[in-house]
C-alpha cells in the first residue's frame, strides 16, 4: 500500500522541511553536490624553507622565536620575536652589529653567540616558531645537526635563504615570509623603504662607475690572522659586484674565506678595505697593534670602511648598506695599488 501524505502537507513542503531539520542536525541535504558546495578556508598555516622542509601549524604563529639576524629583519616588516639567539651585544655592552633596531630590553634570549643556545630558556619563551638562517646549503645559524631534534621538540622550526644569491632576492624572501607571519607590507613607511633601496642601488651604482680602477678586499680579523671574504659567496657582496666592484676573490681557502697569519697578510693589495663590524672581529682601533696590518696599502691611505658579513636584508637594511658603500666609494681613492 502506498502510504499517502496527512491533509494540508504537499511532498513540497515536506521536502523543505526534511532539508531544514538536516541543515540543523548538521547532515547533508539530499541529492545534494557536496564537491560543489562552497568549503570554509584552511585555516591552517604552511611554509617549505630553505631545506625543502615543509613547516606546517593550525594557526600562523605568533610567538616567534628567532635567530638575532633573522630577528633584525623580520623587526623592520613590524613583527615583534618574543625571543632572539645568537649574538646581541659587544663586551661593553652596545648592542653587535646584526641587531638592527631590535629593542633588546622588549626580547628574551634563548643564548648569546653563535654556539650558545639555551634549550631551557628557549622552551619557557613557549614559542609557536623558531627560525634561523642559513649558512650553506645543510648549515644553519647557531642550530646545528645535533640541535635540531631537540628545538624541534620545543617548536618547529623553519630555515629561511641566506647564501650565495644577491641580496636583493633575500630580501624578497624575507618580505615574503614577513607576510606570512601577519606583517603589512603595503605600508607607506615599507613603500618608502623600497623607493630609498632604489635610489641607494642607483647612488652605488654611480660611485663605482667613477672609480673604474677601485680594487677593494674584504676582511675580518682576530689574533690568529686575517681573513679574505670570498664575495662569490655572499649576498651583499654578489651585489657589490653587479654594480661593478671590482672585488678581491680569494684563490685558497674554504667556501666563505682564505685566512691568511698575518705575516702573509699583504698577499692582496687593494685600494680600499671594507672590514666586518661584527663582535668577533678585531676592528680597525686594535688592529693598529698588527704591523702587517698597518703596512697595508689601503690601511696607510686611511681606507678602511665597514662591512657586515650579515648584512640586514630588509628594503631599509639593504638601503642602509647601499647608501655607506655609496659614500665610502665616494670618498675612496683608486690609485692607491694602481691595476692589479
Amino acid at each position: 500500500m502506498v502510504p499517502t501524505l496527512p491533509a494540508g502537507i504537499s511532498r513540497r513542503r515536506l521536502l523543505a522541511g526534511s532539508a531544514a531539520l538536516g541543515a540543523l542536525l548538521g547532515l547533508p541535504a539530499c541529492g545534494s553536490d557536496e564537491t560543489s558546495a562552497p568549503r570554509p578556508p584552511d585555516p591552517s598555516w604552511r611554509f617549505i624553507d630553505a631545506r625543502g622542509v615543509k613547516v606546517q601549524l593550525p594557526r600562523r604563529p605568533e610567538r616567534v622565536v628567532a635567530y638575532t639576524g633573522v630577528a633584525a629583519v623580520l623587526w623592520d616588516y613590524g613583527i615583534r620575536p618574543v625571543g632572539i639567539f645568537g649574538p646581541q651585544r659587544r663586551e661593553d655592552g652596545s648592542p653587535d652589529s646584526t641587531v638592527g633596531d631590535i629593542d633588546l630590553t622588549s626580547v628574551g634570549s634563548a643564548g648569546e653567540g653563535y654556539d650558545n643556545l639555551d634549550f631551557e630558556a628557549l622552551a619557557a619563551l613557549r614559542p609557536d616558531l623558531v627560525v634561523t638562517g642559513m649558512t650553506s646549503r645543510d648549515v644553519m645559524w647557531v642550530i646545528g645537526a645535533d640541535a635540531i631534534e631537540r628545538v624541534t621538540r620545543i617548536a618547529p622550526l623553519a630555515a629561511l635563504e641566506g647564501y650565495g644569491v644577491p641580496a636583493e632576492q633575500i630580501v624578497a624572501g624575507y618580505e615574503r615570509f614577513a607576510r606570512l607571519l601577519g606583517a603589512e607590507t603595503a605600508t607607506p613607511e615599507l613603500m618608502n623603504a623600497r623607493v630609498r633601496l632604489n635610489q641607494a642601488s642607483t647612488a652605488a651604482r654611480a660611485a663605482v662607475a667613477a672609480k673604474p680602477n677601485l680594487r677593494v678586499l674584504v676582511t675580518y680579523a682576530d689574533s690568529e690572522g686575517i681573513s679574505i671574504a670570498r664575495p662569490s659567496q655572499f649576498p651583499d657582496l654578489l651585489s657589490f659586484r653587479a654594480l661593478g666592484l671590482d672585488l678581491v676573490e680569494p684563490e685558497g681557502g674554504e667556501q666563505y674565506y682564505e685566512t691568511l697569519s698575518w705575516e702573509q697578510a699583504g698577499r692582496y693589495p687593494a685600494d680600499l678595505i671594507l672590514h666586518d663590524t661584527r663582535a668577533f672581529s678585531l676592528q680597525p682601533d686594535q688592529l693598529t697593534a698588527y704591523p702587517t696590518w698597518a703596512a697595508l696599502p689601503a690601511v696607510q691611505a686611511g681606507q678602511v670602511g665597514r662591512w657586515s658579513a650579515e648584512a640586514r636584508l630588509s628594503a631599509q637594511g639593504f638601503a642602509a648598506v647601499l647608501e655607506d658603500l655609496a659614500a665610502t666609494v665616494t670618498a675612496a681613492r683608486d690609485d692607491v695599488v694602481g691595476s692589479p
